[in-house]
């Protein structure tokens, strides 16, 4: 039972590694690209910087300011964001459905891998003996 919980937790840390770090380069992309938003003003329109990861939207003539992929509706005159919890939860499903692909994938490549490195012995096997019925004949 206490293995489990520490296969369990050891693999929770991982993802969290994966998400943190898979974040960060989207922040340090976003950041490079210097990305503003214009912002109307009393005085005129003012040039705003995104943060990384966020987005601004426009809904009737208002600027959000949310992060990128937040949902964001508009009912009976009231403008609501999607729920913390929800995004977060939305965004670590996404993420783990990333992560199962990810390892299918290479769990079809060390198979192929594997049925490859069979291949080449079985041909080198058949080079050997080939070479050894050669050397017999002469």
């Amino acid at each position: 039972m206490m293995l489990k919980f520490k296969i369990s937790l050891s693999i929770l840390a991982l993802i969290l590694i994966i998400c943190v770090s898979y974040v960060y380069a989207q922040d340090k992309q976003d950041s490079d690209t210097g990305e503003m938003a214009t912002q109307e003003t009393d005085s005129g329109k003012t040039n705003v910087n995104i943060g990384p990861g966020m987005q601004a939207i426009t809904v009737d003539g208002t600027s959000i300011l949310v992060p990128k992929d937040m949902i964001v509706t508009k009912e009976k005159g009231i403008i609501t964001k999607e729920d913390i919890g929800a995004y977060l939860g939305r965004k670590f499903d996404e993420i783990g459905n990333r992560f199962d692909k990810i390892e299918s994938s290479q769990e079809e490549l060390k198979n192929e891998v594997e049925q490859l490195k069979q291949r080449v012995e079985t041909l080198e096997n058949n080079n050997k003996n080939n070479t050894n019925k050669k050397r017999v004949a002469k």
